[in-house]
């Protein structure tokens, strides 16, 4: 993975912007999964959602952002022993 993020990242990409990037792609792609079974979308709310989903929504992106930066930041083989 740090090989292949070394080779298709360019070095002056923004960390945010490639996580943001990441976790937009995961959105769409779960909102795309539940579509097809709108029964799911009934028995939820905003409010509720964003209190389940919050904090391990917060902690997730943290790891995403660090791990970007270990991508640019240490050797390969390094990376993959962490």
């Amino acid at each position: 993975q740090p090989l292949l993020a070394k080779n298709c990242i360019a070095p002056g990409t923004l960390t945010s912007s490639l996580v943001l990037s990441q976790e937009l792609l995961k959105v769409v792609t779960c909102i795309f999964i539940l579509s097809g079974r709108s029964y799911v979308f009934h028995a939820w709310t905003l409010r509720g959602a964003l209190v389940a989903s919050g904090l391990p929504a917060v902690t997730y992106l943290v790891q995403n952002f660090c791990i970007q930066i270990a991508y640019q930041t240490l050797d390969p083989v390094v990376f993959n022993v962490l």
